[in-house]
């Protein structure tokens, strides 16, 4: 394939008309056509602008060697999911900047480092908030540009997604583009999970019903716990409720990853019967929490199956997972332990005795 023809794949694998291009190497149009049906080469100082243009390689370029440039796309992201995985979100802003830099038309890199951007918002590393208000308008930058020049359905969902995000609440909050661009996104009934249960048969068609369980289980309670109710005891009743689900979905009590949702439950819970100052319930759901958190902390690396019988071909791995704090669990319910909520069960022995158990 000569380099005239990987440009015009390039250029159609993208959607980029040969104008759009030119422009962006300030030639005309006519020189690319000649390019591209072989009558005249690219000058060379164009080479790394093309390539630039296109996120690939000079190497891919010349299409000498496009595996070694998608190795190179999968170790920014493994290193990406390392640094997310250990809430290192400083460090995945920088890494995916040189990603960017190294690939600026890597529609892959731009939306990581668009979610990079957006975890600063409530990173425990970043809290000044001039730097955050500026990563979110990076990233909103970012979106638009994906929304606007990409056409690869992955992407743009994600770029909705985050752009939802920031106008949803924090510095940039603006309901009526929130609305807007939550618009853009496809019903749930035609989501592309709830349509691979019609695509799938047999064992794949049950593991995406046991997958799609468990978004469906964390959608309720996430709207349980976060719903806005009338009073202290409506607020119990709601975390309860979710409680509840989660016991009702793993009555076998192997929640993986969703034991640090049933930690914060337990967390929101023990903060509401501190307002009631009910001190046997508090502790009920601090020593709850604890043991949550603790065993979401010891979760063994690689992928671990849900053994429920209603989840059993689901499964969960560690790597796949981002936060945005350095911490661990039950580090963070120690400090959070430490908060007035609880200020009258200081001297309560028992308290006492969970607060010297971390």
């Amino acid at each position: 394939m000569t380099i005239g023809e990987k440009i015009r794949e390039l250029r159609k694998e993208n959607n980029i008309t040969q104008e759009k291009l030119g422009e962006y190497l300030n030639i005309s149009y006519q020189a690319i056509s000649k390019w591209e049906n072989g009558s005249s080469l690219p000058d060379i100082s164009l080479v790394v602008p093309i390539a630039n243009f296109f996120g690939v390689s000079t190497d891919v370029l010349f299409d000498l060697d496009r595996k070694a440039f998608q190795e190179e796309i999968l170790q920014y992201d493994r290193e990406g999911m390392r640094l997310s995985n250990a809430g290192r979100v400083s460090d995945a802003i920088r890494l995916w900047e040189g990603a960017v830099s190294q690939f600026p038309k890597s529609y892959h890199c731009l939306i990581n480092l668009a979610y990079s951007l957006l975890q600063s918002r409530n990173c425990d590393e970043i809290n000044h908030e001039l730097q955050i208000k500026q990563n979110l308008e990076k990233a909103v930058s970012i979106c638009e540009r994906i929304l606007s020049d990409c056409t690869h359905n992955e992407e743009r969902s994600s770029a909705v997604q985050i752009l939802v995000l920031i106008y949803g609440h924090g510095p940039l909050q603006h309901e009526e583009k929130a609305v807007e661009t939550a618009g853009k996104a496809a019903p749930l009934i035609v989501s592309r999970e709830l349509l691979l249960l019609h695509a799938y048969n047999g064992e794949k068609r049950k593991k995406q019903r046991h997958d799609n369980s468990l978004s469906f289980i964390d959608l309720l309670c996430s709207n349980l716990t976060h719903d806005r109710f009338r009073s202290n005891e409506e607020y119990i009743a709601a975390f309860e409720t979710a409680w509840n689900v989660y016991q009702l979905m793993f009555p076998d009590g192997n929640y993986l990853f969703y034991h640090c949702r049933v930690a914060d439950i337990h967390k929101g819970l023990a903060k509401f019967y501190a307002k009631q100052q009910n001190k046997e319930k508090v502790m009920e759901h601090l020593e709850a929490a604890k043991k949550h958190a603790a065993s979401y902390d010891a979760i063994p690396e690689g992928e671990q199956y849900y053994t429920s019988l209603f989840l059993n071909m689901a499964t969960h791995n560690n790597q796949g997972t981002a936060k945005n704090f350095s911490y661990s669990h039950l580090d963070g319910l120690k400090e959070e332990s430490k908060q007035g909520h609880f200020d009258f069960m200081r001297g309560d022995p028992r308290f006492t005795e969970f607060l010297n158990s971390f």
